[in-house]
Protein backbone atom coordinates (compact mmCIF):
# COMPACT_ATOMS: atom_id res chain seq x y z
CA UNK A 1 0.00 0.00 0.00
CA UNK A 2 1.35 3.42 -0.94
CA UNK A 3 1.10 6.88 0.57
CA UNK A 4 -2.41 8.26 0.27
CA UNK A 5 -5.88 8.39 1.83
CA UNK A 6 -7.91 5.23 2.14
CA UNK A 7 -11.43 4.38 3.26
CA UNK A 8 -12.57 1.54 5.45
CA UNK A 9 -16.27 0.63 5.28
CA UNK A 10 -17.78 -0.88 8.38
CA UNK A 11 -20.98 -2.89 7.97
CA UNK A 12 -23.09 -4.57 10.59
CA UNK A 13 -23.02 -8.33 10.13
CA UNK A 14 -26.59 -8.64 11.41
CA UNK A 15 -28.50 -5.37 11.06
CA UNK A 16 -31.78 -7.09 12.13
CA UNK A 17 -30.51 -7.61 15.67
CA UNK A 18 -27.77 -4.95 16.01
CA UNK A 19 -27.36 -1.25 15.42
CA UNK A 20 -24.57 1.24 15.81
CA UNK A 21 -24.28 3.23 19.04
CA UNK A 22 -25.82 6.22 17.27
CA UNK A 23 -28.95 4.19 16.54
CA UNK A 24 -28.35 3.66 12.79
CA UNK A 25 -27.73 0.51 10.80
CA UNK A 26 -26.14 2.13 7.69
CA UNK A 27 -22.56 1.40 6.71
CA UNK A 28 -19.98 3.70 8.29
CA UNK A 29 -17.00 4.98 6.22
CA UNK A 30 -13.79 5.80 8.06
CA UNK A 31 -10.86 7.52 6.33
CA UNK A 32 -7.23 6.97 7.24
CA UNK A 33 -4.02 8.31 5.73
CA UNK A 34 -0.65 6.71 5.07
CA UNK A 35 2.06 9.38 5.13
CA UNK A 36 5.60 9.31 3.75
CA UNK A 37 7.94 7.36 6.04
CA UNK A 38 11.13 8.89 7.34
CA UNK A 39 13.92 6.69 6.00
CA UNK A 40 16.99 5.91 8.13
CA UNK A 41 20.24 3.99 7.96
CA UNK A 42 20.10 0.68 9.82
CA UNK A 43 23.84 0.46 9.18
CA UNK A 44 25.66 3.48 7.73
CA UNK A 45 27.83 3.07 4.62
CA UNK A 46 31.56 2.91 5.28
CA UNK A 47 34.82 3.12 3.39
CA UNK A 48 38.43 3.33 4.56
CA UNK A 49 39.54 6.94 4.41
CA UNK A 50 43.08 6.21 3.18
CA UNK A 51 45.21 3.55 1.49
CA UNK A 52 48.22 3.43 -0.84
CA UNK A 53 48.31 2.94 -4.60
CA UNK A 54 49.13 -0.64 -5.51
CA UNK A 55 47.60 -2.03 -2.33
CA UNK A 56 44.28 -3.81 -2.49
CA UNK A 57 41.55 -1.21 -2.86
CA UNK A 58 39.22 -0.62 0.02
CA UNK A 59 35.74 -2.00 -0.48
CA UNK A 60 32.76 0.26 0.00
CA UNK A 61 30.32 -1.16 2.51
CA UNK A 62 26.90 -0.01 1.29
CA UNK A 63 25.22 -0.29 4.66
CA UNK A 64 21.53 -1.01 5.13
CA UNK A 65 18.42 1.19 5.10
CA UNK A 66 14.83 0.90 6.23
CA UNK A 67 13.50 1.50 2.71
CA UNK A 68 14.89 1.55 -0.83
CA UNK A 69 18.10 0.66 -2.60
CA UNK A 70 21.51 2.17 -1.85
CA UNK A 71 23.57 3.44 -4.80
CA UNK A 72 27.14 4.73 -4.69
CA UNK A 73 28.93 7.10 -7.06
CA UNK A 74 32.57 8.11 -6.93
CA UNK A 75 33.88 11.61 -7.66
CA UNK A 76 37.23 13.24 -8.23
CA UNK A 77 36.47 16.91 -7.80
CA UNK A 78 33.28 17.46 -9.81
CA UNK A 79 33.97 14.57 -12.19
CA UNK A 80 31.86 11.44 -11.81
CA UNK A 81 33.88 8.24 -12.14
CA UNK A 82 32.52 5.02 -13.64
CA UNK A 83 33.95 2.83 -10.88
CA UNK A 84 35.91 2.82 -7.64
CA UNK A 85 39.07 4.85 -8.34
CA UNK A 86 42.39 3.00 -8.67
CA UNK A 87 44.92 5.84 -8.99
CA UNK A 88 46.42 8.06 -6.31
CA UNK A 89 44.34 11.13 -5.54
CA UNK A 90 41.61 12.72 -3.45
CA UNK A 91 38.10 11.33 -3.92
CA UNK A 92 34.65 11.14 -2.44
CA UNK A 93 31.96 8.50 -2.46
CA UNK A 94 28.32 9.53 -2.27
CA UNK A 95 25.89 6.90 -1.06
CA UNK A 96 22.25 7.70 -1.88
CA UNK A 97 18.78 6.31 -1.56
CA UNK A 98 16.37 8.16 -3.85
CA UNK A 99 13.26 9.65 -2.31
CA UNK A 100 9.92 8.23 -3.40
CA UNK A 101 6.38 9.20 -2.50
CA UNK A 102 6.51 6.45 0.15
CA UNK A 103 9.79 7.30 1.95
CA UNK A 104 12.38 10.05 2.24
CA UNK A 105 15.78 9.83 0.57
CA UNK A 106 19.17 9.53 2.24
CA UNK A 107 22.67 10.73 1.38
CA UNK A 108 26.06 10.12 2.96
CA UNK A 109 29.38 11.45 1.67
CA UNK A 110 32.71 9.83 2.51
CA UNK A 111 35.98 11.47 1.51
CA UNK A 112 39.01 9.26 0.95
CA UNK A 113 42.59 9.38 -0.30
CA UNK A 114 44.66 6.94 -2.32
CA UNK A 115 48.25 7.85 -1.46
CA UNK A 116 51.15 7.62 -3.88
CA UNK A 117 53.28 4.51 -3.44
CA UNK A 118 56.86 5.12 -2.37
CA UNK A 119 59.82 4.28 -4.59
CA UNK A 120 63.19 3.96 -2.84
CA UNK A 121 65.40 6.84 -3.85
CA UNK A 122 68.39 5.49 -5.81
CA UNK A 123 71.76 6.10 -4.18
CA UNK A 124 74.46 8.18 -5.80
CA UNK A 125 76.60 6.16 -8.21
CA UNK A 126 80.22 5.48 -7.29
CA UNK A 127 82.99 7.55 -8.84
CA UNK A 128 85.02 6.07 -11.67
CA UNK A 129 88.67 6.52 -12.48
CA UNK A 130 89.68 8.18 -15.76
CA UNK A 131 90.42 5.66 -18.53
CA UNK A 132 90.29 7.78 -21.65
CA UNK A 133 87.17 5.81 -22.68
CA UNK A 134 83.57 7.00 -22.57
CA UNK A 135 82.24 6.22 -19.08
CA UNK A 136 78.75 6.14 -17.62
CA UNK A 137 77.69 5.60 -14.03
CA UNK A 138 76.88 2.11 -12.79
CA UNK A 139 73.20 2.40 -11.88
CA UNK A 140 70.53 -0.09 -10.87
CA UNK A 141 67.69 -0.42 -13.36
CA UNK A 142 64.13 -0.38 -12.07
CA UNK A 143 60.77 -0.74 -13.84
CA UNK A 144 59.38 2.25 -11.92
CA UNK A 145 61.79 4.90 -13.23
CA UNK A 146 63.75 5.87 -16.31
CA UNK A 147 67.44 6.68 -16.17
CA UNK A 148 69.27 9.38 -18.12
CA UNK A 149 72.91 8.39 -17.82
CA UNK A 150 74.87 10.29 -20.48
CA UNK A 151 78.33 10.09 -18.91
CA UNK A 152 81.44 11.47 -20.52
CA UNK A 153 85.07 10.99 -21.56
CA UNK A 154 86.70 13.90 -19.73
CA UNK A 155 87.47 14.20 -16.03
CA UNK A 156 84.54 15.94 -14.31
CA UNK A 157 81.18 15.57 -12.70
CA UNK A 158 78.30 14.05 -14.64
CA UNK A 159 74.65 13.91 -13.76
CA UNK A 160 72.46 10.84 -13.68
CA UNK A 161 68.75 11.70 -13.75
CA UNK A 162 66.14 9.28 -12.45
CA UNK A 163 62.56 10.04 -13.58
CA UNK A 164 59.51 8.24 -12.25
CA UNK A 165 57.57 6.60 -15.09
CA UNK A 166 54.26 7.13 -13.25
CA UNK A 167 54.61 10.20 -11.05
CA UNK A 168 50.83 10.36 -10.67
CA UNK A 169 50.88 7.17 -8.56
CA UNK A 170 54.46 7.02 -7.21
CA UNK A 171 56.77 9.32 -5.29
CA UNK A 172 60.40 9.09 -4.21
CA UNK A 173 61.23 7.68 -0.80
CA UNK A 174 62.35 11.08 0.39
CA UNK A 175 58.78 12.25 -0.46
CA UNK A 176 59.79 14.46 -3.36
CA UNK A 177 57.89 14.38 -6.60
CA UNK A 178 59.63 14.60 -9.95
CA UNK A 179 63.22 13.83 -10.93
CA UNK A 180 66.06 12.72 -8.65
Amino acid sequence: INVGQYNVILSLKDNNNYEWSNGTIEDITLTYEIIQALNAWKTEPSLEDEWTYGEENAVAQLGEVLFGQINVKYYQGQNILNEMPQNAGEYKAIFTVLETENYTGLTKEIFFTINKAIVATPGAPNSKEYTGEWLTADVVENELYEIENVGGQEVGNYTVVYTLKDSANYKWGDYKDGDQ
